[in-house]
């Protein structure tokens, strides 16, 4: 009797066994790969999967040198594309009862902007950036129509202060905004 309890370990062990629980008759095939495309054979397209089983394809055609034309650039826009566009670091300029807001200042030094004024007012507005230090040289200059907004891209900008100014609305309505790490 005490040599049960290890005969009985042994026993349980051996029954349980490896490799899961499916019979050895019953087990799946294993997956199917797809095979790479070389240059013998057709690449796959949208209208031809790219999971279809290759079929044969003439030896005359496998050796022909495909010609580089216009055409074969591939498409720059739609769902697949990729991130062409940088990425800008949104600056909300509001022309609302006279005066020029900006709800998002300081504004990050050297990074692309894109200063997008919403003109609340009832008549065009001019809106003019410049660099405060600066030379006198606008960064931006966007004529804004009545209730509509209309948007810039910056190039990035040193630490400092830029103003946002309007000749249609006057000195008074001008605002400076610090250029700082926030």
């Amino acid at each position: 009797m005490k040599n049960a309890f290890p005969v009985a370990l042994a026993a349980a062990v051996a029954l349980a066994g490896c490799g899961g629980d499916e019979p050895a008759s019953q087990r799946s095939a294993p997956a199917r790969v797809t095979p790479v495309p070389t240059a013998e054979g057709p690449l796959p397209t949208p209208e031809h999967g790219i999971h279809e089983t290759p079929t044969a394809t003439a030896t005359a055609a496998a050796t022909a040198t495909p010609a580089a034309t216009a055409t074969a650039a591939p498409e720059t826009g739609g769902a697949e594309a990729g991130d062409e566009e940088g990425i800008r670091v949104p600056v909300p300029v509001v022309v609302r009862d006279g005066r020029i807001r900006v709800p998002g200042a300081p504004v990050p030094p050297f990074l692309p902007l894109r200063l997008s004024v919403a003109n609340g007012l009832d008549r065009e507005v001019a809106v003019v950036v410049l660099r405060a230090d600066g030379d006198g040289e606008p960064l931006a200059r966007l004529n804004v129509p009545a209730r509509a907004t209309r948007s810039a891209d910056l190039a990035p900008i040193k630490p400092g202060r830029i103003e946002i100014m309007s000749p249609d609305l006057g000195p008074e309505a001008t605002v400076e905004v610090e250029v700082a790490a926030g």
